[in-house]
């Protein structure tokens, strides 16, 4: 009888301690979310960009055809710079929840290999050397594909691997409302839709904290 006890009590903990580990494992995450950095990646369009300025450059291209994908290089740098300023304001002005700092997607790679500064957007979007990541522990906030298929703005640790659940870890970038407002006023829909977005992340990340601490 005590045999049996004592292998029933041991099953209990195990089970206690494999649940614990996860909850401990996301209170760690939110604590040095709080205490450090939020990286928000912005997309570039550079791989558009730049295939663009090879057909125009090319010789093959013709003066017609030229004229067009200049008039479409002009549109796409104009659009992106567009929505990476609205992107970059409402992450200033709806997120408190941490420090926050702004970098493109073709920076990615020397942030994962530890570069700490002169690759961070000043509020002209151009790089300033003297911002930095002084060390500190950080996340990256970028839109991305769901597994749903629908697109949102979503957390991942430094290696650009998205958090798992409970974290709140993603906010969804539209609802149909907002798809429905981006057809007929899209520059005043996509402001007001990022300002939602980090609005809503900021108050989840309050609320997740609260509950863990």
């Amino acid at each position: 009888m005590l045999r049996k006890l004592e292998n029933t009590l041991f099953f209990i903990l195990c089970f206690c301690f494999i649940i614990h580990t996860p909850i401990n494992a996301q209170s760690s995450i939110i604590k040095e979310l709080k205490e450090g950095v939020l990286v928000v990646r912005l997309q570039s369009g550079n791989n558009k960009i730049t295939e663009l300025k090879r057909l125009i450059d090319s010789p093959d291209t013709s003066a017609k055809t030229k004229k067009r994908l200049e008039k479409e290089l002009h549109q796409t740098v104009s659009d992106r710079k567009m929505l990476n300023t609205q992107q970059f304001y409402a992450f200033q002005n709806a997120y408190k929840f941490s420090k926050v700092l702004f970098m493109f997607d073709t920076a990615s790679k020397q942030l994962k290999e530890g570069k700490q500064s002169g690759i961070f957007l000043n509020e002209q979007l151009e790089i300033d050397e003297t911002i930095s990541l002084n060390n500190q522990a950080f996340y990256v906030a970028s839109v991305a594909s769901l597994e749903s298929g629908t697109d949102g703005m979503v957390l991942m640790d430094k290696t650009f691997t998205p958090l798992k659940p409970p974290f709140p870890y993603y906010v969804k970038l539209r609802s149909v409302g907002q798809v429905i407002a981006a057809v007929f006023t899209p520059r005043t829909a996509n402001e007001v839709n990022f300002l939602r977005v980090c609005r809503k992340l900021d108050r989840r990340l309050n609320k997740y904290y609260d509950r863990q601490h």
